[in-house]
């Protein structure tokens, strides 16, 4: 399966059978319907609008026998036109997802047989030349004499919460904001964690996490993400009460991997009152999600970092 590139607020509009099979389709295709259908969408607010000036909000949504009537006979001696004060949201929810399945069936039936993002190989990637690149995320030279947690790297050791990890694996996650952010993949024995590094202004965020069940923080989120296109506002986990920050939408790199692939991605995150206490939601594409449970920890308590080759430059 490929990735959605679709902008996740226009993604929570959508029927669910329409995002799933989106998410099956090429990128191109993905933008092309994405064109056509902020081109066609409609909105409450002009169909509120047109019902109060000329009473042609069913002509707005293509429904002109409706309108015809509504017409001839007064908005129903106008209690027709007062139970479509109350309609016009559905009305209109109702037009766009028929819209949505309408431009699918066309985009499908065009872009039939052609290679998903997820069936392209990697040189196919590199050679794409509107694919994006990872930003640059260091702000500091690498002194290999002195190695930080600014540059870890894959292979690198470290001591933290009292263990020794190395790392296995990096990720960075460019959000649309402008905000970037590292996750580093680290293994001690059969024990896996991750570090998740950020910038807020020069000072290096620091988070240590485990993956969890999703199930286990509560076992309606996936229903919620799915059915509201959002997890729930708070999280009540294990005596601690969390609460959602906004959420983070952009594109993963695979740095691990030759030509850093990608695939877009929603993140959501979760504080304690304290802001140390740590939770992290993760959507994938329409139907994988990841979760993570830790805590805020300063940079200075990851200690005794080795480079797998100490003459390792950057």
């Amino acid at each position: 399966m490929s990735e959605l590139i679709i902008p996740f607020d226009t993604v929570e509009k959508l029927p669910f059978s329409v995002s799933n099979h989106l998410a099956t389709l090429p990128a191109e295709a993905q933008q092309e319907f994405l064109i056509e259908y902020k081109r066609s969408e409609r909105t409450s607010i002009v169909g509120y609008l047109l019902q109060f000036t000329f009473w042609a909000h069913y002509a707005y949504y293509e429904q002109w026998l409706l309108q015809v009537l509504f017409w001839i006979t007064g908005g129903g001696f106008g209690l027709w036109w007062f139970i479509d004060l109350f309609r016009i949201p559905a009305i209109n929810k109702e037009y766009n997802q028929k819209l949505a399945d309408r431009i699918l069936r066309r985009v499908s039936f065009k872009y039939k047989g052609q290679k998903t993002n997820a069936q392209r190989t990697i040189q196919d990637m590199r050679t794409e030349k509107v694919a994006p690149k990872p930003r640059n995320f260091y702000r500091n030279a690498y002194d290999p004499a002195y190695p930080t947690v600014e540059h870890l790297n894959i292979g690198f050791l470290l001591d933290c919460e009292m263990q020794t990890w190395q790392v296995s694996n990096i990720r960075q996650y460019d959000y649309d904001s402008g905000y970037t952010e590292r996750d580093l993949k680290l293994n001690s024995g059969n024990e896996k964690a991750h570090l998740y590094l950020s910038w807020e202004g020069q000072y290096l965020e620091v988070v240590f996490a485990k993956r969890i069940n999703l199930h286990r923080l509560a076992e309606s989120l996936e229903i919620a993400i799915k059915t509201e296109r959002t997890p729930h506002n708070v999280i009540d986990f294990e005596g601690v009460t969390y609460y959602r920050e906004s959420p983070k939408e952009g594109t993963i790199f695979e740095l691990s991997v030759e030509g850093s692939p990608y695939r877009r991605t929603l993140v959501w995150e979760y504080y304690d009152d304290s802001h140390t206490q740590y939770i992290r939601i993760e959507r994938q594409g329409s139907d994988k999600f990841k979760a993570a449970i830790g805590k805020r920890i300063a940079d200075f308590e990851i200690t005794q970092i080795l480079p797998k080759n100490k003459e390792e430059e950057f």
